[in-house]
């Protein structure tokens, strides 16, 4: 990203995205809710105010693993495709919802989700993207390459928000990095489809695997189908839970202009339910969690 680089403030954004409700197993709470996108800070000089005389707090920078990206099918006619976008200004409505409950042995009844939408300005320049709500509260992508990849985030919030209003900023900007739209290297046309794992962090951390399946095809984008499976990061937690069971459902679809740094439009849902508990064990000691998400432009 330039010469631009980033600040640990002493009023760091968390990273954390929810909290489990309490439970007989204390050693869960912390397992499953550890937020494993944060693993670093660089040095540098970004504080001060933006062009509109909004004071900011320094910028918290973070790398991200790099999602694994695989060609599954290369459907009719295929052809390789990029991202062309250097110097783009444009914007968004950001739409989510989200919900979380967990039961010990029964189903949980999950509450009325928390969802909002947020003005997006979105602006690409060279190999960064900005995202800025109307609130201030800004992020950043860095070192975005013609695949749609990237490598490092930085969140920055006014001075004077609350730490209400930076959580619910920074998780609807999490929800919308949980569906990386990231080109294959492979060509592919219609009917093709490709698979991007990735590591998701919310009320639990899980392993995600994003199915796009291209439906049409021009030369200007794609509409394509996305199909989600998440799954948790561990296989068991301490030496009191081992994950039983897991199973995501899913829709979603979206619009990939090859001009434009975000979906033209996209809408995703997904339900993941994780069930733990000790295997032989009586099922009325299990915990089950279930989580359901929604994102969308427009």
């Amino acid at each position: 990203c330039g010469s631009q680089r980033f600040l640990c403030h002493s009023r760091p954004i968390s990273l954390h995205t929810g909290s489990l409700k309490p439970m007989s197993y204390p050693r869960i709470a912390a397992a499953v809710c550890a937020c494993l996108l944060l693993v670093g800070c660089a040095d540098g000089d970004y504080s001060g105010t933006d062009g509109q005389d909004q004071a900011l707090d320094n910028a918290v920078g973070a790398t991200i693993d790099q999602p694994r990206v695989t060609l599954k099918e290369p459907g009719q006619d295929p052809k390789v495709v990029r991202f062309d976008v250097a110097n783009v200004d444009t914007s968004r409505v950001l739409v989510t919802a989200t919900a979380f409950a967990q039961e010990v042995g029964g189903d949980p009844s999950l509450p009325a989700p928390d969802s909002g939408e947020r003005e997006l300005k979105v602006s690409r320049e060279g190999q960064v993207l900005r995202f800025v709500m109307p609130d201030g509260f800004r992020a950043t992508w860095m070192d975005v390459d013609d695949t749609g990849r990237y490598s490092a985030v930085a969140f920055r919030a006014p001075e004077d928000a609350s730490d209400e209003q930076r959580v619910a900023d920074e998780k609807a900007m999490k929800l919308l990095m949980a569906v990386p739209v990231i080109l294959p290297t492979d060509a592919v046309g219609v009917g093709g489809s490709w698979s991007v794992d990735s590591r998701v962090a919310g009320d639990s951390t899980l392993l995600q695997t994003t199915t796009y399946t291209v439906t049409a095809m021009d030369d200007e984008g794609m509409d394509v189908d996305v199909a989600v499976v998440q799954r948790p990061a561990v296989t068991s937690v301490g030496d009191e839970l081992d994950v039983l069971d897991s199973s995501s459902e899913s829709s979603g679809s979206m619009r990939i202009d090859f001009a434009q740094p975000v979906p033209r439009w996209m809408s995703v849902d997904v339900s993941t339910r994780v069930v733990y508990g000790k295997r032989g064990a009586d099922d009325a000691l299990n915990v089950v969690q279930d989580m359901t998400t929604h994102v969308g432009l427009k």
